[in-house]
């Protein structure tokens, strides 16, 4: 069994003990002497006693110092993180520990800064809370210390120098308001109730993430720590209080504090829980409406990605003609037209609910596709628009690109080329008339047409029909006449219209033929014999939709004979051999 001594330095206290005995154990003869010796060593004793009793409640300050410290450092990182009422909650208990620490030891040098900080923070809370200035808790003020007693005056007379028992202790009321210092073994308990405590909030404060759906761990799992964590509590303060009254310390304000804080806790645990059920009850009733969102948004997101999202990424495609722009076109005109408007309302709706970062998506929804298909819906429809110019700048640029080549182009596509960059042009205007660039092409886009045409002009007014050469055969008139007949009758010439694999069905109506030169060898056989021979002529034919610009197409051909043994050099022509080809005038054809 463990004994205490008032006394923490054992061998002054014997040493003022052993002198008093060797006093008492005199003559009487010297009653004068021990009386005022007897007084000395009594109040000698009592100094260190008293040292040492001090040096305890310093350790139980050093404790409360502790204690308020973390408070306030829990008071503000709950502030930073937006729980104001439990930052408030901290607050308030370090005030209530700052008072303890100013009225067990008024002059204690961390008190000021404690002091300090505690309001710096509360002024910060009532800040973020709208409170108005002034409005934090008053500091705890200091404890009157009452007037020391005065000195029991010693005995002047012979007669009061006589033994006399030590001076009687001051009355409670009449000391410094400090509460006694906890034995050691009762701190040792006291800072595993501490523990242990911090153990208990940070189960409460789990518990409140699982309220704002901010963990996935169960809450009924802290809750189960905290019911558990009560009783330990509870023993742990008994323990305490028996190892303080062991020796001699019946109440101190650490225990009135802890107490406070375990009969509160079956509260907080129960107001918890409550708050809990209710955010968990919300959330599984609001799930069934989550999920039916978030299925609407994915299914009208697959929908348009079908329709148009595929076809309009926000860049040019690949094309050679305009089929291909065309279906693209009509594609982002109609979903303009019929989807636009409810897609860009489906996004505002859900964003309103859920938020429009992913962040803010996958938090109250806890669906991550969801955040990704609200991201896809939202890039779709700004890819139509990003289509629209990019489609629109590649079509100016590419018909730009058309007319600057035009001088190397063959007469025949030359008008052509101009009919297509003129196709081009509107297809690019149609996607984004108010484009910068399409705009300046369409203003010079005739100009330079018609600068062109005026060369092509030029070229083909010089061109003259040079009718049968000098050196064609004498019945080069005869030969004239029956390739003019042929072409005619010819489906891929004359009677182009009636030909069913011809992409171009318009008749090439002959106009004339004339013979340039003599009949040439087109084939021999193993031997060196002719077998077939070829007539060069010039074809001159006229194309309907030409006809109005007096234009006729001459062709350099030659007419081929059958190929066979004794060939002659005459009709029937069996083929003919394509060279050069170029535009004059039909009214020149003669």
């Amino acid at each position: 069994m463990r004994t205490t001594s008032t006394c923490s330095a054992p061998a002054r206290c014997a040493f003022a003990l052993a002198a008093l005995a060797a006093i008492i154990s005199t003559p009487a003869a010297n009653a004068v002497d021990i009386g005022g010796i007897v007084n000395q060593a009594v109040r000698g004793a009592k100094v260190v006693a008293d040292q040492a009793s001090e040096s305890q409640a310093t350790a139980g300050t050093d404790a409360l110092v502790k204690r308020a410290d973390t408070e306030l450092r829990a008071a503000e990182r709950k502030m930073f993180s937006g729980d104001k009422e439990a930052a408030q909650q901290q607050l308030d208990s370090a005030g209530e520990l700052i008072a303890q620490i100013e009225a067990a030891e008024p002059d204690r040098k961390e008190l000021a800064a404690l002091k300090q900080k505690q309001s710096r923070v509360q002024g910060d809370l009532d800040r973020r809370m709208g409170k108005p200035a002034g409005a934090a808790p008053k500091a705890p003020a200091a404890t009157e210390q009452p007037a020391a007693a005065p000195a029991a005056a010693e005995a002047s007379s012979p007669a009061a120098r006589t033994i006399a028992p030590p001076p009687a202790a001051p009355a409670p009321a009449a000391r410094a308001a400090r509460p006694a210092a906890l034995p050691y073994h009762a701190r040792e308990k006291m800072a595993e109730f501490d523990k242990r405590f911090r153990s208990v909030e940070y189960a409460l404060g789990k518990m409140d993430e699982a309220r704002k759906g901010d963990t996935t761990t169960p809450p009924e799992k802290y809750a189960a720590e905290v019911e558990e964590a009560i009783p330990a509590l509870t023993s742990l303060l008994d323990e305490a209080r028996t190892e303080a009254a062991s020796a001699g310390v019946a109440a101190h304000p650490a225990f009135e504090e802890a107490q406070r804080r375990l009969d509160a806790l079956p509260g907080r645990l129960k107001e918890t829980q409550t708050t809990v059920a209710a955010a968990q009850e919300t959330r599984a009733a609001s799930s069934a409406e989550i999920a039916a969102d978030v299925e609407k948004l994915t299914r009208e997101c697959d929908r348009l990605d079908k329709k148009v999202f595929n076809k309009a990424s926000g860049a040019p495609i690949y094309y050679n003609d305009l089929a291909p722009v065309k279906e693209q076109l009509d594609a982002i005109v109609a979903f303009e037209k019929e989807d636009l408007a409810q897609a860009n309302a489906l996004l505002e709706s859900f964003s309103a609910k859920y938020g429009a970062t992913d962040e803010e998506i996958r938090k109250r929804t806890d669906d991550s596709a969801a955040a990704r298909t609200f991201a896809n819906l939202k890039e779709g429809i700004a890819n139509v628009a990003k289509t629209r110019t990019a489609m629109a700048e590649d079509l100016a640029a590419r018909t730009a690109q058309r007319i600057q080549g035009m001088d190397n182009a063959h007469d025949f596509s030359r008008l052509e080329r101009h009919a297509e960059a003129r196709a081009w042009m509107k297809m690019a205007q149609d996607f984004d008339a108010g484009n910068a660039k399409v705009k300046e092409l369409a203003a010079s886009l005739e100009q330079q047409l018609e600068a062109d045409a005026k060369k092509l002009d030029g070229k083909i007014a010089g061109r003259k029909w040079p009718g049968n050469a000098a050196n064609a055969p004498d019945d080069a008139g005869k030969l004239a006449a029956t390739a003019l007949e042929y072409f005619k009758n010819s489906v891929d010439w004359g009677r182009r219209d009636q030909n069913a694999e011809a992409k171009d069905t318009q008749p090439r109506v002959p106009l004339a033929v004339a013979v340039t030169g003599p009949w040439s060898v087109q084939a021999r056989n193993i031997v060196g014999e002719p077998t077939m021979y070829g007539l060069p002529i010039l074809l001159a034919v006229q194309v309907p939709a030409e006809k109005d610009r007096d234009l006729a197409r001459v062709f350099v051909l030659t007419m081929r004979t059958s190929e066979e043994r004794n060939v002659k050099m005459a009709p029937p022509f069996d083929s003919v051999t394509v060279g050069d080809s170029y535009y004059m005038r039909a009214s020149a054809v003669k």
